[in-house]
C-alpha cells in the first residue's frame, strides 16, 4: 500500500512540476514515448512470462503436454512464418528464409527505446546545471515578460534577464582567459 502512495504521489508532483525549457515535442518524446514503451515491454514480458508467449502449429494427436514441450521448443529455438493460404515448405533453407528471431527480445528492444527516448532529457539537464546558466528561470522570466503589460514590471523583468545572461558571459569569458 506504501508503494501505491509514494507512486501516486511521484505522477502527482511530476504533474505538478511543469517546467518550460523544454516544448510539447520534448515532453511528448521523454514524457509520453517513454511511458509507453515502457507499458508495452510490461504488457509483453508479462505474457511471455505469465501466459503463453506462442502457439505453434502442432498434429491434432498431440497431447497437451507435447504441445506445451513444442510451444516451449519453438518459444527457444526461433520458428518462422508461412501464410495460411501458403503450402508448408518441404525443404528446410525455404523455412529458414522466413525465420522469426526476434519475438523473444521485443521487450528489451522497447525497454531501449524508451531508454533513447528519455536520453536526451538526460543530457540536456545535466548540461543545464552543469552551464551555469538557470535556465529555467530565464525561460520562466521571459514567458512572464510577454503576458506582463506594465512597463515598470516589463522593464525589471528584462533587466534581470540582461542581468543574468552578462554575469554568465563574463563568467565564462574569466574562465576562457584564466585557462
Amino acid at each position: 500500500m506504501e508503494l501505491v502512495r509514494t507512486l501516486a504521489g511521484l505522477s502527482v508532483s511530476s504533474i505538478r512540476q511543469f517546467r518550460d525549457d523544454d516544448s510539447y515535442i520534448d515532453r511528448l518524446n521523454h514524457r509520453y514515448t517513454t511511458t509507453l514503451c515502457v507499458v508495452f515491454a510490461i504488457l509483453v514480458t508479462t505474457k511471455q512470462y505469465a501466459g503463453d508467449p506462442i502457439d505453434c502449429w502442432v498434429p491434432a494427436q498431440f497431447k497437451p503436454s507435447y504441445e506445451a514441450y513444442t510451444d516451449s521448443y519453438c518459444w527457444i529455438a526461433n520458428t518462422y512464418y508461412i501464410p495460411i493460404d501458403e503450402e508448408l515448405p518441404d525443404e528446410e533453407s525455404a523455412r529458414r528464409n522466413k525465420d522469426i528471431l526476434y519475438y523473444q527480445w521485443v521487450p528489451f528492444i522497447l525497454l531501449f527505446q524508451a531508454f533513447l527516448f528519455y536520453f536526451p532529457r538526460i543530457v540536456w539537464r545535466t548540461l543545464n546545471v552543469k552551464s551555469g546558466l538557470d535556465l529555467v528561470n530565464l525561460v520562466d522570466a521571459a514567458v512572464k515578460y510577454e503576458q506582463v503589460e506594465q512597463y515598470e514590471s516589463r522593464d525589471r523583468i528584462m533587466s534581470y534577464l540582461i542581468i543574468n545572461i552578462e554575469r554568465y558571459i563574463s563568467a565564462r569569458a574569466h574562465l576562457i582567459r584564466h585557462r
